[in-house]
């Protein structure tokens, strides 16, 4: 997963688009401003009845963390859509989240460098019906979202993560896309929101 991250990091490109007042750019996350990194890629989406797990089998379904960013994921993608579901669920979105080892940043003039953590949420939905019938899982989108800044606090990080879930989940992106957004957005407020 480090790996990765520092791939994204390194192919990210900017451009000057916003997606419901989130503007796409590349900006230190500092203060109260994250920066996200988004890469999709689905082969469907139209399957929109969801149940949620942990991707990890070290991470139980009861754990408290893994329940609170359940929960978040679950509201992203209900606002996106999709639909939560006790039974008959189409789709079993497994998520993996978690923070890498710090390492060295800086800004883009490369004065004041300090610690960097990478935080990520990676969503991958499965199939039930063709994975039943195949004895194997048969994913049908996958949706990679990272953030690095000097925090290491996921919890408070994960909101904005699920904020850019319910952007792109079940979409392709055409590479690592680059946005910023500050804790106090209200699309935040409301995954946060019961």
């Amino acid at each position: 997963m480090k790996a990765l991250f520092l791939s994204m990091l390194l192919l990210t490109g900017c451009s000057g688009i916003e997606l419901d007042g989130l503007n796409k750019a590349f900006v230190p996350s500092n203060g109260g401003i994250f920066e996200i990194y988004v890469n999709g890629i689905a082969e469907s989406n139209s399957l929109k009845k969801f149940s949620i797990l942990p991707a990890l089998k070290t991470v139980s379904a009861d754990d408290l963390e893994y329940k609170l960013y359940a929960r978040y994921i679950a509201k992203a993608l209900t606002l996106a859509g999709y639909e939560l579901v006790t039974q008959n669920a189409q789709i079993t979105v497994y998520l993996s989240y978690g923070v890498g080892e710090p390492g060295i940043g800086g800004t883009k003039t490369g004065i004041n460098p300090f610690i960097r953590h990478g935080r990520y949420c990676v969503l991958e939905a499965v199939d039930n019906e063709k994975s039943a019938s195949a004895k194997r899982p048969i994913p049908v989108w996958k949706t990679t979202i990272l953030s690095s800044g000097p925090s290491d606090d996921l919890r408070r990080v994960f909101p904005a993560l699920a904020v850019f879930a319910k952007h792109y989940a079940g979409k392709t992106t055409n590479n690592s896309e680059a946005y910023e957004i500050t804790e106090d957005d209200p699309q935040i407020r409301a995954i946060k929101t019961n």
